[in-house]
């Protein structure tokens, strides 16, 4: 058993009092004693601070659970055969024993004034107990129980098995709420702060709010959680999972840990993600290369041929290759489709540490333990050259965005750039002073970071070799340095065990990923900047989530099948491939409920407390609310499209066999089938004012009905089957969408066609704004919005790792459901928006009467910029803000200001503009000024 130092995960001790395992654990209120519950029924009492053991207490049994009073003068012990004790701490004598259940003792807990103690077991009963024994109280119920008090004492807490928490009151006995909590067993509860605190071998950790019966979703941990630690004002500190991790968690974090990939069985020494990321490729010093799903985690294939550690991996930039660098002197090069091995290079004298694709995937670069970087033509696996240059091993190379620079580190503390068409030396940049163990350009090419052995990373020029900057954070080796895709952030990877998160622009760290156990070898970001990856020593491989702003609801089991969300924006419900349908508050994103369900359609109704969901040509309709349900049924074929009317009473169907149906939703009752096509109906929609229904087919009409089932009218035009509808303006147009190419826009109260203009192609599944302006497209691409009124399509941002395969809309929130299991919540306002463009000039201030003679401005002249050129697509910038320090700090605002650079060099100058509904960019330029002129010399003779 170890004890660690809880901000660096230091070791400070190994206490060691027999080799029995160590199973709980427990601190004194005042920290001065540890308590330590094992294996073979003994309680150790130990002295934290000076390392003694003070004492031994028979237990009896194997020890599995421990509390202290809150004086800190007694401690109760739970043992595996159900029985308790209660000891007198300072005397170190037994005061009582009972047996508590019939089973293992999951949970003790004493009542905050110290008279009672409170136990759960794994009998599916918590009971309430006196210090002597007598029994007080028991709460039944399901699966294994753990148990905690309110901090008040008058009410207890119970969790199951189930997932389920019930929430009791000790003056009446009964159970006054239900948390529908976890999605497996509640591992265990605590009363942290304001707030209730659950965590669960789903992964998930929650704080409830019990008296409003919600919960809000901490931390999607993604692994089972065995024990939550949180500081007093309720910040998650501490967690240890299942596998054995222990993890360390800063209140201030925006990212955390989404999953765990285990498989190799030695450690992961680098790291690399297809361009798609969709997959991630691994090599280890267990010999092999694995591909794995970055979806589910998922180990897809294991890549053997290699006698030796597989130090480096690299993906071509389509994609279809994979190379692999080994201690075994060679170069292999794997079909990825496949895994089949296609090539190997050999030429390398001693270990291969690295290899790298160039940008357009003709070369491949490899540095080696021979002190060389060779380049080989891909296609045909011949050595083209041989870089001799360094004199000790070359541990990483690196291609320079445009291809024609590579930069290499090395054991013997340089970094070189080449010129990679003649292979000469360009440039030799000194400044570690010891090895260099990583290089990696920024996405411009203007950067180019170096991670080593002394611990620092530097930031070079990679125009002029200038040393920038010198980040220091890591206490050990620094093995890894990768920047972002989009530029903005900088990560590393120590021998500390830790990975960092910095400001590329302003070197400043910003936070600190806890969790392996050993040094980390290699970190890699995802191409959408969403995920970070990182191998370590210690076998594992991490994903790391980085937040973007965006509510990401984890629901791991499998691809999302279909969304609905509640007007209100307090409903959202999800249903996988798997055939799971859940419940979740996208506000807060707590899970509400789950069920399982093989939904193909999904529809919440005005208010939000009925659903509807079909599977096959059946409907069921749930009462949130009552937890009741009902069978719609009388299609004989696949439902096609679920609405509900505006003010929540009607449900209308649309279905392959040609008709429609509006149900009547107090009774479930059928009030009308709308029949008269001759081909599926694909999609349906109400008007607004709930009095029109629009339906649209395979056989290229569209008709319009009212609430009585009366056709009024049929519209023709169309030449191919129609796949969209949706009213506009109020309810006074309707606008349809065709495979023909068009979209028709129609006057609802004459019929007549008022514009033709182009469709998108028909999409996989689509929603609608609820202004009607905007179709959100669901398409084997990426999701995209097509604007009804101008016909313009834009894409959006990929926001899940993978492709999308649902959207819903629904009041002021956008929710899509990727591949990859989550589901992304948003404001609508956000996804309509699209973003502003930064971009600027400048030019040198002249006085008044002086001509211009020259571009690049001089130390102590002053310097117009100008933002004029930035504009927003569909909006107005409302602000400009500038950094001429390079510091992050915007201290000048306006769109023309001016500023004067004291020095000369390369200046960074950064603009940010923010639009009228609050989306930024930012761009950033180097101004390189020329020295002061130098005054003439006067001399005569």
């Amino acid at each position: 058993m170890w004890l660690l130092d809880g901000k660096t995960f230091a070791e400070l001790a190994c206490l060691l009092a027999r080799e029995t395992p160590a199973l709980v654990l427990a601190f004194s209120p005042d920290g001065k004693l540890l308590t330590v519950g094992t294996g073979d029924g003994r309680v150790d009492l130990w002295d934290p601070w000076t390392r003694k053991h003070l004492a031994t207490l028979p237990h009896g049994a194997e020890v599995t659970a421990l509390a202290f009073s809150p004086a800190g003068t007694l401690l109760a012990s739970g043992g595996a055969q159900g029985k308790v004790r209660i000891w007198d701490v300072r005397g170190q004598s037994l005061l009582s024993e009972f047996a508590a259940h019939a089973g293992k003792v999951l949970s003790l807990e004493f009542s905050p004034n110290g008279e009672k103690l409170l136990s759960g077991g794994a009998d599916g009963v918590a009971r309430l107990w006196g210090l002597d024994g007598s029994a007080q109280g028991a709460f039944e119920h399901s699966g294994s129980v753990r148990a905690c008090f309110h901090p008040a004492g008058w009410q207890v807490f119970t969790a199951g098995g189930d997932g389920k928490i019930l929430c009791w009151d000790l003056l009446t006995g009964k159970s006054f709420r239900t948390l529908n909590a976890h999605r497996g067993t509640v591992r265990g509860l605590a009363w942290v702060g304001d707030g209730l605190a659950s965590w669960g071998a789903d992964g998930d950790i929650f704080l409830w709010d019990v008296g409003a019966g919600t919960g809000a979703l901490v931390l999607p941990y993604g692994s089972p959680v065995l024990k939550a630690t949180f500081s007093p004002g309720g910040m998650l500190r501490f967690l240890l999972d299942e596998v054995g991790i222990l993890t360390r968690w800063d209140g201030g974090h925006k990212a955390w840990l989404l999953r765990t990939l285990t498989g190799h069985t030695g450690g992961v020494c680098k790291l690399a993600f297809s361009p798609d990321g969709k997959l991630l490729a691994s090599g280890s010093a267990d010999n092999t290369v694995k591909l794995w799903e970055v979806a589910t985690g998922r180990e897809l294939r294991t890549l053997t041929g290699h006698v030796d550690i597989v130090l480096s991996v690299s993906f071509s930039p389509d994609g279809k290759l994979l190379a692999s660098g080994s201690f075994d002197n060679t170069v292999k090069l794997w079909e990825v489709a496949t895994g089949r091995e296609l090539r190997t290079l050999t030429g390398h004298k001693d270990r291969v540490l690295s290899v790298s694709f160039s940008p357009d995937g003709k070369l491949l670069a490899s540095g080696s333990d021979d002190n060389t970087i060779k380049l080989w033509d891909v296609t045909t696996g011949k050595e083209l050259r041989t870089l001799a240059g360094h004199m000790d091993d070359v541990e990483s190379v690196a291609f320079s965005p445009d291809g024609r620079l590579l930069a290499s580190g090395s054991d013997d503390r340089t970094v070189k750039l080449w010129d990679v068409k003649t292979g000469e030396e360009v440039r030799t940049l000194r400044g570690h002073w010891d090895d260099v163990e990583s290089v990696a350009f920024s996405p411009d090419g203007r950067l180019l970071a170096s991670g080593s052995r002394d611990n620092t990373i530097k930031l070079w020029d990679a125009a002029t070799g200038k040393e920038v900057r010198t980040l220091r954070g890591h206490w050990d080796d620094v093995e890894s340095v990768a920047f972002s895709p989009d530029g903005r952030l900088l990560a590393s990877g120590s021998d500390d065990k830790t990975v960092k998160l910095w400001d590329a622009a302003t070197g400043k760290e910003l936070h600190t990923l806890y969790g392996h156990m050993d040094d980390i070898e290699w970190v890699v970001f995802s191409p959408d900047v969403r995920l970070l990856a990182s191998g370590s020593w210690d076998h594992m491989i991490k994903l790391w989530e980085i937040d973007s702003g965006k509510r990401v609801l984890p629901w791991p089991v499998g691809e999302i099948r279909a969304l609905a969300l509640s007007p209100q924006g307090d409903r959202l419900a999800v249903c996988d491939r798997q055939g799971q349908l859940s419940i979740w508050n996208p506000a807060t994103g707590a899970h509400l409920s789950s069920f399982p369900a093989s939904a193909e359609l999904l529809a919440l109704s005005p208010v939000g407390r009925l659903l509807a969901y079909a599977s096959g040509s059946d409907i069921t309709v749930l009462d949130l609310a009552k937890n009741t349900s009902r069978t719609l049924s009388g299609h004989t074929a696949a439902v096609t499209a679920l609405a509900f009317s505006p003010d929540g009473s009607c449900l209308l169907s649309a279905s392959r066999d040609d008709t429609a149906r509006l149900w009547d939703l107090s009774t479930g009752e059928l009030l009308h089938t709308l029949s008269g096509h001759k081909g599926d109906i694909l999609a349906a929609a109400f008007s607004p004012d709930r009095d029109l229904l629009a339906l649209v087919s395979q056989d290229k009409t569209i008709s319009l009905w009212d609430l009585s089932g009366t056709r009024l009218r049929v519209l023709y035009g169309h030449t191919g089957p129609v796949w969209g509808v949706t009213f506009l303006d109020g309810g006074e147009k309707l606008v349809t969408l065709s495979e023909d190419g068009t979209a028709r826009i129609w006057d609802i109260a004459s019929g007549n066609l008022l514009e033709v203009t182009d469709a998108p192609p028909r999409p996989e599944s689509f929603a609608t704004s609820p202004d009607g302006e905007t179709l959100f497209l669901v398409t084997k691409v990426g999701l995209f919005l097509w604007d009804v009124k101008t016909g313009t399509m834009t894409s959006t941002k990929q926001a899940h790792h993978g492709s999308v395969k649902a959207v819903a809309v629904a009041g002021a929130l956008v929710a899509t459901g990727g591949e990859d299991g989550t589901v992304v919540v948003c404001p609508l306002e956000t996804a309509l928006n699209r973003p502003p463009m930064a971009e600027f000039t400048w030019e040198v201030v002249v006085p008044e009467g002086r001509r211009r003679i020259r571009v690049e401005p001089r130390a102590g002249e002053r310097i117009r910029f100008d933002a004029s050129p930035s504009h927003d697509p569909d909006g107005e910038i409302a602000e400009y803000e500038w950094d001429f320090d390079g510091d992050g700090i915007f201290d000048a605002k306006g769109k023309v200001v001016e500023d004067t650079f004291e020095t000369s060099g390369e200046h960074t100058v950064t603009l940010r503009v923010t639009d009228d509904r609050g989306a930024t960019d930012e761009v950033t330029k180097a101004v390189g000024v020329l020295p002061p002129p130098v005054p003439p010399t006067a001399d005569f003779s």
